[in-house]
């Protein structure tokens, strides 16, 4: 099947993340997305997650997944103690992306 649409190159996929203006939009976007969420929101959210099936299989990937994230948080608080919570999950994430 023929790709439709635009294509970006690495070129200027770079060029266009590197402008000041992306960046500006970029940090308020994240300001704005990381703050709480109103209570009427957060009940919206629960409400659309409610009677969602998932397969077998999609249960015994998440199952994995979870149980490997544990097994590398463990493995590196093991291995620095004094490691804050938020360093051991980016450690954590960037093992888990390696992994892929």
């Amino acid at each position: 099947m023929p790709i439709k649409g635009y294509t970006w190159s690495d070129e200027y996929r770079e060029r266009f993340y590197s402008s000041d203006a992306v960046k500006d939009h970029m940090a308020k976007f994240v300001a704005l997305a990381s703050q709480n969420k109103p209570e009427s929101q957060r009940i919206k959210m629960s409400q659309a997650k409610v009677g969602r099936k998932y397969t077998e299989q999609h249960k015994t990937n998440m199952s994995e997944a979870q149980k490997f994230r544990q097994a590398l948080k463990k493995e590196i608080t093991e291995t620095n103690p004094g490691l804050p919570s938020e360093q051991v999950w980016a450690m954590v994430r960037e093992q888990s992306e390696a992994q892929r």
